[in-house]
């Protein structure tokens, strides 16, 4: 019991003692100073340091900062030194920490370098940096890639334009561009300078709404190369004058008022008409069919139609890379003609399709320009196209439908074909007047009659159907040429039969002429004789019988009636002669006009003529008389 009892007493002492300990401790512990020691951390890495490439015998100072690419919380301020480097001396500015580079002169080559950041405490070390002198291996860098024209209609010429920039030096650039037939590079272009711009014309033969697409590759002068994302842009439809439903094709609206349409083209008459040619063409249009790789010939005939030798100048617009001509510069002597000859080649490379420009003929006073149109077919296709017009459709008027036949032939395996098919109307600079678009699916061949809608307001003149077919490989295209016009177009036939009316009317120009002629010098005849007569008439009266028997002679020699030799040995026969021919040229006379007296004085008016026939008439009854006595 007794021990229970001092348990329990020591418990509660226990209890009361650790209690004030505890109070105790607290008091004295709010004096005591405590330290901890925390580890120093070493200098941490932020980025690597990239590579650096310079040209030969060239320092690169200040190529970068090492404060850019080391961090430490604990020691702001940190000391640098790198590994050595062979032939190259490597410099850290004590103050701003900035590395140079100076290479031993005439070295070129490939080196490396570590960079360490210290603390005093730990030391961190970089990346290895590759040193590149004389070699360059940093690509050009591209900027605003553009284009010319926020609107791009078929057949127009744009600019596409890219800026770049290299830290060395930039070399060249290609453009590659996808108008639906796949990836097309053209020929390399060089430019130079650490910033430049890359460009190319390009002429955009896409149908209207299909998506191009295009880019540029620029390489600096160590061949590292680099390239724009594809660029994009749709060709929007294009405007044609006056609205009208196609025939199976699209509707076009009124882009222009008709009156200023007709006033241009009344102007551009008017323009035409007051130039002074002094030169003719041969050809008025030229369309040319090819093959990737293939050429053709044509020929074109010059003439000096003016009255002076001129110099002429030859040469194509928009189509240089596929014209070679004979000759570009020629004089030409006034009347005479020389034949040009035109090669026209499509290198493999060339996109099928249509190309459009222009043969420029040109002198000191006129410029002539002879649109081209030049088709150029795939050389190796899986199904070809055939265009032709349907009959009597080679002339249509403007608001008519003009008709025409599309073939598809599948030449090589027999498999089923899916393509796109777009045909159009087109004049010879690329303008479409109407167009229509469709799905086609064939096994062998197909055989298709379709029919455009020539629109009401289009201008008289030469144009073209053009067919494309074309599916993921395979593009086929054909076009034929027509006339619009009316059934019966004067100045047309007046330019065809102008050689021949201009003869006929010199012809009865001359006939006219050769007959009033022929009436003068009858009439001549008439007067000459007449006065001869009264002249015989006076000299019988004179009894002058040798002057009258020489001028009797010469009158008949007048007549063509010569005097047989028994009359001038019958006296009395040549008197009656005379007097014959008297009297029946005063029978003839009575159709003599009356004439200028001042041209031939003798010549008497009719009345006295009608006295003086009636006095020789007497005259003539009287010796009648007196020979019969």
């Amino acid at each position: 019991m007794r021990f229970s009892f001092f348990l329990k007493e020591g418990k509660k002492y226990l209890q009361i003692i650790f209690v004030i300990l505890f109070c105790f401790l607290q008091f004295v512990s709010a004096d005591i100073l405590t330290s901890l020691d925390i580890p120093n951390s070493p200098p941490f890495l932020i980025k690597d340091i990239p590579n650096q490439s310079w040209p030969e015998n060239q320092n690169h100072l200040n190529a970068f900062d090492l404060d850019d690419y080391f961090s430490d919380a604990e020691s702001p301020n940190l000391s640098y030194y790198n590994s050595s480097v062979e032939d190259i001396y490597v410099f850290i500015d004590p103050l701003t920490n900035e590395v140079s580079f100076f290479p031993r002169e005439g070295f070129t080559g490939t080196r490396n370098v570590t960079f360490y950041a210290s603390d005093s405490i730990y030391d961190t070390l970089s990346n290895v940096v590759m040193l590149y002198v004389g070699l360059d291996f940093s690509p050009p860098n591209w900027s605003s890639p553009n284009i010319s024209k926020q609107t791009v209609y078929q057949n127009d010429i744009i600019t596409f334009v890219t800026n770049w920039t290299d830290d060395r030096g930039l070399g060249r650039y290609i453009f590659s561009i996808n108008q639906g037939a796949g990836w097309e590079n053209y020929s390399s272009t060089n430019f130079s300078g650490l910033e430049n711009v890359s460009f190319r014309n390009i002429q955009i033969r896409a149908p209207p709404l299909n998506t191009v697409y295009w880019r540029f590759y620029a390489f600096d002068t160590s061949e590292n190369m680099n390239l724009t994302p594809i660029q994009s842009f749709v060709v929007s439809t294009q405007q044609i004058p006056g609205g009208y439903s196609g025939g199976g094709g699209s509707s076009g609206d009124s882009g222009k008022d008709p009156s200023r349409l007709v006033d241009r083209i009344l102007s551009k008459i008017e323009i035409q008409k007051r130039e002074s040619e002094n030169f003719q063409l041969s050809i008025s249009e030229l369309k040319v069919s090819l093959k990737q790789g293939s050429s053709k010939t044509r020929v074109l005939k010059i003439t000096n139609t003016g009255l002076e030798e001129i110099p002429i100048l030859i040469s194509s617009r928009k189509i240089n890379n596929f014209t070679i001509f004979s000759e570009t510069n020629i004089t030409i002597l006034p009347g005479k003609s020389k034949e040009i000859t035109i090669d026209f080649y499509a290198p493999e490379r060339t996109i099928p399709g249509q190309y459009f420009g222009y043969i420029d003929v040109k002198s000191p006073k006129v410029d002539k320009s002879i649109p081209t149109v030049l088709d150029v077919q795939a050389i190796d296709l899986e199904f070809d196209l055939i265009l032709n017009l349907s009959e009597g459709y080679s002339l249509v008027k403007p608001g008519k439908n003009i008709k025409f036949n599309i073939s598809l032939f599948n030449i090589k395996d027999l498999k089923e074909v899916n393509a796109s098919l777009y045909y159009a109307i087109k004049d010879y600079e690329g303008k479409v007047y109407n167009f229509s678009e469709e799905e086609i699916v064939f096994f062998y061949n197909v055989f298709l009659e379709r029919e455009l809608q020539v629109p009401s307001l289009t201008p008289e003149g030469n144009y073209l159907i053009y067919a494309r077919a074309s599916d993921e490989k395979n593009i086929a295209i054909d076009s034929v040429p027509f006339e619009v016009g009316t059934r019966f177009n004067f100045a047309s036939f007046f330019k065809i039969g102008s050689i021949s009316f201009l003869i006929l009317l010199l012809a009865i120009l001359l006939a006219i002429l050769m007959a009033k002629h022929k009436r003068d010098k009858k009439k001549e005849r008439l007067l000459e004789l007449y006065i001869m007569l009264n002249r015989l008439k006076s000299l019988i009266k004179q009894n002058k019988e040798d002057e009258a028997l020489k001028l009797f002679i010469k009158i008949k020699d007048i007549y063509r009636e010569p005097i047989p030799k028994e009359v001038f040995d019958d006296r009395e026969r040549l008197k009656k002669e005379i007097i014959d021919l008297y009297n029946s040229f005063t029978k003839d006379s009575k159709e003599i006009p009356r004439v200028n007296t001042s041209e031939k004085k003798e010549i008497k008016e009719p009345k006295e003529l009608d006295e003086e026939q009636n006095k020789q008439k007497k005259d003539t009854n009287i010796q009648k008389g007196r020979t019969e006595k």
